[in-house]
């Protein structure tokens, strides 16, 4: 076979294999250092809780600072899902584990840790925001983007058996923030992404959080000015869509109200009109890419034509 040129050298397929099975060791190793640093159930039988009023055991609580902590040195939390996602099924062990079967005790563990992780990361939410003064600052930002981590990798382990609906309930009240900035609108876009993965999973959620979930969904689309994270809420809206009649129907004035934008004459100010006909184009395409049949509606068809 010919050598291939990456990065300006020529490698043949040998050589690539070979630094690919290496990079594959590294990793392994990594994942498998984490796991000793906090995944892993401590050999001690004595548990000791926090003291604030949490059931998460104290040397969870202290792991999970460490965790969050990494996270602040981090440009984003690609590597960290990774990490937690090899962790969650022990995909960092020997092949020759993996053949025998993975101990069912010891995922059991590695799951029953991320919960308690979870649940101390919500906690932690809470009391720095309680504590937080300031409504332009967010100090739960790193909090909730781990928390949101761990939400992609199995939003399970935010529905707590003993309380499934535990995560959004306590989560909606953020999404009446009114401040406008980037790091509100990063912790926004957590949160909504965090409630729109366990909605599904919830067999029934209570009625008045999905009603009050609907109005702050509808506010923070017309208003705010980040379209990720406009474009976080329409999906969301599209979830509870199939759960209640109210967000269905308010689903289809947003498209009537996109449609209205994108057929409509130009105003006399020209500039305003503009913008307001590329935040309809880009929400409607979010909206589109959540609800797809709605691509059979005539009003799409014309508006794709003359976009």
């Amino acid at each position: 076979m010919r050598p291939q040129r990456v990065l300006g050298h020529k490698w043949s397929p040998a050589k690539l294999g070979h630094i690919i099975a290496n990079f594959m060791e590294i990793m392994d190793l990594v994942c498998k250092t984490f796991y000793e640093l906090w995944f892993e159930e401590p050999s001690e039988c004595q548990t000791e809780y926090v003291g604030d009023g949490s059931s998460v055991p104290l040397e969870v609580a202290i792991k999970t600072e460490q965790i969050v902590d990494m996270l602040r040195k981090m440009p984003n939390h690609h590597l960290l899902v990774n990490i937690i996602k090899r962790n969650l099924v022990l995909d960092f062990l020997p092949q020759s584990a993996k053949a025998s079967g993975i101990n069912a005790v010891s995922l059991a563990s590695v799951r029953r840790r991320c919960e308690l992780i979870c649940k101390r990361l919500l906690e932690r939410i809470l009391q720095v925001e309680e504590g937080n003064g300031d409504e332009e600052d967010v100090y739960a930002l790193p909090y909730v983007l781990l928390l949101h981590s761990f939400c992609l990798v199995d939003p399970t382990l935010c529905t707590p058996s003993t309380d499934p609906s535990q995560f959004i309930v306590t989560l909606q009240p953020y999404l009446k923030n009114q401040v406008n900035n980037k790091s509100l609108a990063q912790f926004l876009e957590s949160t909504i992404s965090i409630i729109d993965a366990v909605l599904p999973l919830l067999r029934k959620p209570p009625q008045n959080v999905v009603e009050e979930l609907v109005q702050d969904l509808k506010h923070l689309i017309t208003r705010h000015t980040f379209l990720t994270v406009v474009h976080t809420c329409i999906k969301c809206l599209c979830t509870l869509s199939k759960m209640s009649e109210k967000a269905a129907s308010l689903v289809e004035q947003l498209f009537q109200s996109f449609f209205r934008h994108l057929n409509s004459p130009n105003f006399d100010n020209k500039q305003e009109d503009f913008g307001l006909k590329v935040r309809a184009l880009q929400a409607l395409g979010c909206a589109l890419i959540a609800k797809p049949e709605y691509m059979l509606n005539e009003d799409v068809g014309k508006i794709l034509e003359e976009h």
